[in-house]
């Protein structure tokens, strides 16, 4: 898909061109008819045409753009880089290329190159929100958060009505937790186009993460009203009816989101989530195996189906499933921390606890591994150390239930009675039961 600066600058060029086009097949003609092919996602043949112009004329470096262009939307970054290249050395101050140019190495994930080029067209152009744009979505890809929101500060500035600007902006907020004012961004964006499904998508995403799980099927419903053909919109519709234990509805969900998208691995994934949250391990096993026939590296799969086969009792299949995973991803605490619970059950007590020690090297505050290593520590008998987890655990969430528990079975078995039955007490408050 063409983004929205090079759409821009290739329809100005066609209404300024439009006009001489049937009179011969000239340099010109070529160039629309290669214009008209790429709009089209008819990429050899806008291909073809654009180097019919580039034969008769070398010397247009609106015809090197839209070549890059199409090279872009092929992947063939570096090659669009070269034809960027050739533009700029026809006319060195062509924002439009600087920017195109940007979004080539932005995409190889050069992020400074990228940043570099932005800058160029922002030297040339100071009011060019576009790159202001681009230059703060790459700079939040280098986890340079605060520079990204200034760059969206400044093309709000000079455009209040840019929509990218404020989706780029509410999404920036979102990954730094910022939820609410994320949400706000997404409202101004709406003010502008009510009728934009994706960022009613991407409010919903947001609202999530703070419990408002029926004000994001809201969103989510809403997007579907403008675009029923939204597998994002299904996808993450069915990831808050998970959440909130509607099992087959979210299944409803996915299935649409697999009919619109039958290739999307991490939608395969959370259906198979969604059968093992019924307790159809079968049916959970065969999705993350579908998401995996189409994603092999897909970790959280891998992960997922590890956790399907500990409750049919596979517990090597499990192992293998958590080892190819770290292979995947080493840092990934969460698989280390299940990987813990299956040598549990093997009765590896020493192995599981060095796979917990390295997730809480990774994420000290998963409560879970805390709680799952000191349940190994009561096992070996080590009480002391034990508690001392389960106080982690519960500094971490005091609500903790099964820490609560834990701890008082290890006040039981130390003969504190009273200060177990507190603990008792505390996690039957808070919900727990055998």
């Amino acid at each position: 898909m063409l983004n929205r600066s090079k759409l821009m600058v290739l329809i100005a060029f066609m209404i300024c061109v439009t006009p001489s086009f049937a009179e011969e097949k000239t340099a010109g003609y070529w160039l629309g008819q290669s214009f008209s092919y790429l709009l089209d996602g008819s990429y050899d043949l806008s291909l073809l045409c654009v180097d019919k112009s580039l034969d008769m004329d070398s010397s247009n470096p609106l015809a090197w753009l839209i070549k890059g262009s199409v090279l872009d939307v092929q992947g063939k970054y570096a090659d669009a880089i070269a034809c960027y290249d050739k533009a700029l050395q026809i006319d060195p101050e062509y924002v439009e290329v600087w920017v195109n140019k940007g979004l080539a190495y932005r995409n190889q994930g050069k992020y400074d190159d990228a940043v570099d080029c932005f800058d160029n067209a922002l030297l040339i152009d100071p009011e060019y929100e576009v790159a202001l744009v681009y230059k703060g979505h790459a700079l939040g890809l280098q986890g340079k958060y605060d520079d990204a929101i200034d760059c969206y500060d400044k093309a709000l500035q000079i455009n209040p009505e840019d929509v990218e600007a404020w989706v780029k902006k509410g999404l920036q907020l979102a990954l730094q937790g910022k939820y609410d004012d994320a949400v706000d961004c997404f409202d101004n964006a709406l003010q502008i186009n009510s009728e934009d499904a994706e960022v009613w998508v991407y409010k919903g995403y947001v609202l999530s993460p703070q419990g408002k799980y029926d004000d994001a099927i809201d969103c989510y419903d809403r997007a579907l009203q403008i675009d029923p053909e939204s597998s994002l919109a299904w996808y993450n519709k069915g990831n808050v009816l998970d959440e909130k234990g509607k099992y087959d509805d979210a299944i409803t969900c996915y299935n649409n989101a697999l009919q619109i998208d039958p290739g999307d691995a991490d939608t395969w994934s959370n259906k198979g989530i969604a059968f093992y949250n019924q307790g159809k391990y079968d049916d959970a096993v065969a999705c993350y195996d579908k998401a995996l026939q189409i994603n092999s590296e897909h970790a959280d799969a891998l992960n997922n189906k590890g956790l399907a086969l500990i409750s049919q009792g596979k517990y090597d299949g499990a192992i293998a499933c958590y080892d190819k995973a770290l292979q995947i991803n080493p840092g990934y605490a969460r698989v280390w921390n299940d990987k813990g619970s299956a040598l549990i059950l093997q009765g590896k007590y020493d192995d599981a606890i060095a796979c917990y020690d390295k997730a809480l090297q990774l994420g000290p505050e998963l409560a879970d591994t805390w709680y799952g290593k000191g349940f190994v520590l009561v096992l070996q008998g080590k009480y002391g150390d034990a508690i001392d987890c389960f106080d982690s655990a519960l500094q971490i969430n005091p609500e903790y239930a099964r820490a609560w528990y834990g701890k008082g079975l290890v006040f039981q078995a130390q003969g504190k009675d009273d200060d177990a039955a507190d603990c008792f007490d505390k996690a039957e408050q808070l919900g727990f039961s055998l």
